[in-house]
């Protein structure tokens, strides 16, 4: 498969990978479609990355093609965006439920191989944020980067009839003003 793996600090390559397949809970995504972050572009020209090399990549989806797991069977076919955080599930933050806080985390697209790929091997069905047959695989690719604008409107405790100031006009900062437009289209609506 053709992948875009980071070697090193400007060191960024198209090459050829074998496909990866599933063991246990993994599962297999043919990736459909995967957005640039801001954080790619340094983590290409001046920071690296810790594993190296690696595939970047971590606002994607595409369709489930195989699965470690029978249990799992059910998957393939559907088309999924990915939750890219792999939380250890041990440490004192996770045992509470707060992954984002996890003192041993893995990350798709950049300490593990993510979506500048044809394939990618999702952990686990817990990874997965499943959508319909007709979902634009497009669309699908910005979940991530939407979950982080709508949890800033609610980190900001942003309610309905206040008057928000959005500094920035990068993707995230468009995101948190497009929450908004589409929470004062629902309330002109009802």
């Amino acid at each position: 498969m053709k992948a875009l793996s980071l070697y090193a600090v400007n060191d960024f390559r198209l090459v050829d990978l074998p496909v990866p397949e599933p063991k246990g809970e993994e599962i297999l995504l043919k990736v459909g479609a995967c957005g640039i972050c801001g954080s790619d572009i340094p983590r290409v020209y001046k920071l690296g990355t810790r594993v190296n090399p690696v595939v970047l990549g971590h606002e994607f989806a595409g369709e489930v093609v195989a699965v470690g797991d029978k249990k799992d069977k059910d998957l393939v076919g559907r088309k999924a965006a990915v939750f890219p955080l792999i939380p250890c599930k041990k440490c004192d933050s996770c045992e509470i439920g707060n992954y984002n806080q996890c003192q041993n985390y893995g990350y798709l697209g950049s300490r593990n191989n993510g979506g500048f790929a044809q394939y990618c091997l999702i952990p686990s069905r817990w990874h997965l944020v499943l959508a319909n047959d007709d979902a634009n695989l497009e669309h699908l690719a910005i979940t991530e980067p939407a979950c982080v604008a709508q949890h800033a409107i609610r980190k900001g405790r942003v309610t309905a009839g206040q008057t928000v100031v959005v500094l920035g006009a990068g993707p995230i900062g468009i995101l948190i003003a497009r929450w908004e437009i589409g929470r004062a289209s629902c309330r002109e609506r009802v």
